[in-house]
């Protein structure tokens, strides 16, 4: 995680750097919307590998079966043609700004229906 964070500020940091051509134009109001700019850049890339990681997630979410929320028949997993787990994307709003968020997706064998526990999504 420590290389990828200063992977990501060296990616988010350059550029910006590179548009200041000389200390003329810089002013300290510009140089702290720079630092805010990449801070926030990189904390989106942090808490998302973070998110990413299923280990700190609830039990609830771990599970192998749920229950559907039109029939409530127990439900297994959805999968995709190589048998690895779907899940729901979305994006949250965080304090950095959007973040990718998964929620696992189950399929309902009855009502041919895929969903998530946690956001009843369809």
């Amino acid at each position: 995680m420590r290389a990828l964070a200063h992977a990501t500020l060296d990616e988010q940091l350059g550029p910006q750097l590179a548009h200041l051509q000389s200390t003329s134009h810089v002013t300290a109001e510009k140089l702290e919307r720079l630092v805010q700019d990449c801070v926030r850049g990189v904390g989106r890339v942090m808490l998302g590998k973070l998110l990413e990681s299923e280990a700190w997630r609830a039990p609830s979410q771990e599970i192998a079966r749920a229950a559907c929320p039109t029939c409530g028949q127990m439900s297994p997993r959805a999968r995709d043609a190589q048998d690895q787990p779907l899940c729901d994307s979305m994006t949250l709003e965080t304090l950095v700004g959007p973040v990718p968020w998964g929620e696992p997706l189950y399929a309902c064998p009855t009502c041919r229906r895929a969903f998530s526990p946690s956001t009843r999504a369809s």
